[in-house]
């Protein structure tokens, strides 16, 4: 054939198809039908946001599938370490949770109650108490202002200068009246008590 002795840079589409005719390679695709499946500027090739031009070396990049992916070493490393992150995350949210929903039970008299531990006791003041909270579950009580007063009061009053002022209606004498050394016992009655303190708040 004539065509057979052009220069192969000579040769046209129809050369070339008389060619792959008398070679029964009909499957060969040249430049020029190539370019419409695969483009040699690899603008075709990979998604839109990951394309991979020809001639790259893809073993520096990043293969995606469907359901795989191969990455380089570093990018491996970030993925597993994010993944490692998010289950040792949940890990602590769900001890976290279980433990702030687990309860304690406390007891008074016959009373039982129980708490969670995410909201724990709560110690309050009481009529003539107040109550305070330190660190490492330190919980102590004091008597407030009002009581330490009265008590200061009461502590005055019942000196012996005002014990002198004791009337015999004051004193219960038991024994029979036997006021032998050792034998007998005097008691204030309760109202002399409380009036020598100032109050009925005994």
């Amino acid at each position: 054939e004539t065509f057979a002795k052009k220069d192969a840079g000579n040769l046209t589409d129809g050369d070339i198809a008389d060619w792959k005719q008398a070679l029964d390679i009909g499957n060969v695709l040249t430049q020029a039908n190539l370019a419409d499946r695969l483009l040699l500027t690899g603008s075709n090739v990979g998604s839109d946001d990951n394309k991979v031009k020809l001639g790259k070396n893809v073993g520096k990049g990043e293969i995606t599938g469907d359901t795989t992916q191969l990455v380089q070493e570093k990018a491996v490393k970030a993925y597993v370490d994010a993944a490692k992150a998010d289950v040792i995350t949940n890990i602590d949210n769900s001890v976290t949770n279980a433990m702030g929903n687990q309860t304690i039970a406390y007891k008074a008299g016959s009373t039982t109650k129980t708490v969670k531990l995410s909201e724990g006791f709560n110690f309050t003041n009481g009529t003539d108490t107040v109550a305070s909270v330190g660190d490492n579950g330190d919980v102590s009580f004091d008597l407030n202002d009002t009581a330490k007063g009265q008590l200061a009061s009461i502590a005055d009053k019942l000196d012996r200068a005002a014990l002198k002022t004791i009337e015999s209606d004051d004193i219960t004498v038991s024994n029979g009246g036997d006021l032998t050394a050792g034998k007998v016992k005097l008691t204030l009655k309760e109202a002399r008590v409380k009036a020598l303190a100032g109050t009925t708040n005994l």
